[in-house]
């Protein structure tokens, strides 16, 4: 019985360039006799390497039919066979990161040999091929080196075929010598089957039969002798000569009969019919050779896992915090230059409470963060402020103290630069906060009453962020969602690139490895690298931000996790879908930049167009950040007062300033003449309340929206 036979197989592509059918394999006809050496020769590009992965079902053809041991080959169902098939491919196809023994080790497990077996094989390959030592990684090797552990692989599971492709290709003589004379010795011992293709005609001659090819059509197949005779020439390279210069043919099917002595044997040949889905062995294979590339490559793996806390210890460091050493530019007719201590811890009452200028030098004291600069005259100050000197410029008037006890605020003029939007509200902030702090001193040590005295600075708890609230942890919790996708995406999309332009999934497969071992061991892996990200990051908030996660830490540890695990998927369907680095890379930075942007990490959802809500939302990041941010509330600072404690203040508010107004309490809302829609506006930017502004014929509607309040 043939233990190879292929009958009229034909295998085209389509050329979209001129479209056409570019034919790779015209109705080949090929028959590999049990027991024998069967070699392919023909110039490059002729389709050798085509119709071997075709024979091994890596590749589709259009028509014909083929069969290995009697039983026809489909597409990507040899599974069955491969205990009984070694395949070297014209690629080395070897992990650099392993050793000789690990990566033989490695196919071994996925064999499913014993351990001794394994170790006498191993032995033995290593003193025919003269291996070198066995704790030598495969990087280290020179290509020869490579190509014997490469043929090492395909033998050593003793397996009945074998299929190589130019095996010999960069070997030197000795060493292909005792290549061929091991292959011709376990031809006849154990009737192994071997179809090699190959450019050295002196190795064709000790083949038992030989066929050529030339444009995917074979035009002589015999034995070499046979060939040598029909064309009376000496030598097999003349042969070659008439053969692909003059189209001549030279078949004889009658020369094949004596190679059948075999045929009863395919019976008892073994046929894998293991029905277990997940095989251990074989699984345990598959993630030892990842645990050794991991320490083998442990300074890329460490430097792809400390970048999560790299990016977080980043945006800690830099973004948040509030800016220092602003220049603003003080214009005040006292001269108040000697104004460096704290006049409160100083000065008896009677000295700070019936001497306005030390009140005001306390009023400039207590504005801290910002570099005050003393001016006397407002046209300097105004000038360097549109040179852009001085960030911007407060106006005293010289009654200002006199003004402010007596409510009566027209007398502070501030101007600054509107361009930066954070700096601008920032100092607003400091300047309205220095006021509050201001106006307490006066009734503490003073007894000034300021019960009515701006009540928009009695509001500033509304305000999310206070003299304690840290803007840095509240935009670094912000990054979490962010920092525990980006890492595991990265790392298994470049692991998955690596092992695929290794060539190594291909051989896997061949070796009989099912998809299902594959995707466990690739969930295994995702397990272990989502866990590690999780507790990077849970370190990170317990230790560098300091927050209290006691209370909710199973939620955030899913949360983590979670987002960990999708990250993972992530990197690795976009390794499968992209074949190249760059398309690679320049998908998963398009991933992040997306989700940065459609999550609402860097800006709120709710000022984005309608349909961006389904892209938004389909992000694993959206709602990740969202559970971050109810929770974060909780962390950095106490939950935010009710509506009705809102009201009293907007009420409060109104009663200082508006004449006339009507207060509906049961709908929150407000109505007030026109005079005040300014005003209005104003105290709900300030207080970030949630306000709606209408206008009617006779007045304006404030509506103040009722939020749930997340506990």
């Amino acid at each position: 019985m043939k233990c190879i036979e292929v009958k009229d197989v034909s295998k085209f592509y389509h050329e979209k360039r001129h479209n056409k059918n570019l034919k790779i394999l015209n109705g080949i006809n090929v028959t590999v006799p049990t027991g024998t050496i069967y070699t392919l020769v023909g110039p490059s590009s002729c389709g050798k390497t085509t119709l071997l992965t075709c024979i091994l079902g890596l590749q589709k053809f259009q028509n014909g039919e083929i069969k290995i041991f009697n039983r026809k080959i489909e597409f990507n169902k040899t599974s069955k066979f491969s205990h009984l098939i070694g395949y070297m491919p014209q690629q080395k196809s070897l992990p650099s990161n392993l050793t000789i023994f690990e990566t033989l080790q490695y196919f071994g497990n996925i064999h499913l040999m014993n351990q001794e077996t394994f170790y006498e094989r191993f032995e033995m390959i290593s003193k025919l091929f003269e291996l070198p030592r066995k704790d030598k990684l495969i990087k280290e090797l020179s290509g020869g080196e490579q190509r014997r552990i490469s043929l090492a692989i395909t033998i050593i599971h003793n397996p009945k075929l074998l299929i190589l492709d130019e095996p010999t290709v960069g070997v030197d003589f000795e060493i292909r010598d005792k290549i061929w004379k091991f292959l011709t010795t376990q031809s006849k011992e154990t009737k192994l089957t071997v179809l090699i293709t190959t450019h050295y005609l002196n190795e064709t001659e000790k083949a038992d039969r030989c066929g050529f090819m030339k444009r995917g059509v074979l035009v002589a197949e015999n034995s070499p002798n046979k060939i040598i005779q029909h064309f009376c020439v000496n030598k097999l390279d003349d042969a070659f000569i008439e053969i692909y210069s003059n189209d001549k043919t030279c078949f004889d099917d009658a020369d094949s009969n004596k190679f059948e002595t075999f045929s009863e044997e395919h019976e008892d040949l073994g046929i894998n019919k293991d029905k277990i889905m997940i095989r251990h062995q074989v699984l345990k294979g598959l993630l030892l050779k990842e645990w050794h590339r991991i320490k083998r490559q442990k300074i890329d793996f460490v430097t792809i896992f400390i970048m999560s806390s790299a990016i977080l210890g980043l945006v800690y460091i830099l973004l948040g915090s509030f800016p220092n050493d602003l220049k603003v530019a003080v214009v005040l007719s006292e001269n108040l230059q000697k104004c460096t201590i704290n006049l409160n811890d100083k000065l008896s009452k009677f000295e700070l409470c019936n001497n306005n200028t030390k009140l005001l030098c306390e009023f400039l004291n207590q504005m801290t963060d910002v570099d005050k600069i003393i001016y006397e005259n407002y046209t300097e100050a105004n000038i360097d402020f549109k040179h852009g000197t001085i960030f911007g410029f407060i106006s005293l008037g010289s009654n200002f103290i006199s003004s402010l006890i007596e409510n009566n605020t027209k007398n502070i003029e501030i101007h600054i630069d509107s361009s930066k939007i954070f700096f601008k509200d920032f100092v607003n902030y400091k300047i309205f906060s220095t006021l509050e702090i201001f106006t307490k001193i006066l009734k503490e040590r003073c007894d000034i009453n300021t019960n009515s005295m701006l009540p928009y600075m009695q509001v500033t708890d509304l305000q999310e962020i206070s003299l304690n609230f840290d803007l840095s942890k509240f935009i670094t919790i912000n990054m979490l969602a962010m920092a525990a996708f980006i890492t595991p995406m990265i790392y298994s999309g470049l692991i998955i690139y690596e092992c695929r332009s290794e060539g190594i999934w291909e051989r896997t497969y061949l070796s009989g490895v099912k998809v299902i071992e594959i995707i466990t061991a690739y969930i295994i892996q995702c397990i272990f690298v989502s866990l590690l990200v999780t507790v990077e990051i849970f370190i990170f908030l317990i230790y560098v931000l300091n927050v209290d996660v006691l209370s909710h830490q199973f939620l955030i540890i899913f949360i983590l996790f979670e987002l960990a695990t999708l990250g993972y998927l992530s990197g690795f369907l976009t390794s499968i879908f992209f074949k190249t680095l760059v398309g690679i890379s320049g998908f998963c930075m398009g991933i992040i930049m997306i989700q940065f942007m459609a999550s609402g990490i860097m800006w709120p959802l709710e000022t984005a167009m309608i349909y961006i809500y389904p892209i938004s939302y389909s992000s694993p990041l959206t709602l990740s950040r969202q559970l971050f941010q109810r929770y974060k509330a909780k962390i950095l600072q106490s939950a935010p007062k009710g509506l009705s404690e809102h009201l009293k203040r907007v009420v409060q508010l109104v009663k200082s300033h508006l004449s006339s107004f009507h207060i509906d309490t049961e709908k929150d809302v407000i109505l007030y003449s026109n005079d005040g829609a300014a005003l209005m506006k104003k105290f709900g930017f300030l207080m970030n309340l949630p306000l709606h502004f209408s206008t009617s014929k006779n007045c304006n509607r404030l509506t103040l929206k009722r939020h749930k309040r997340h506990d």
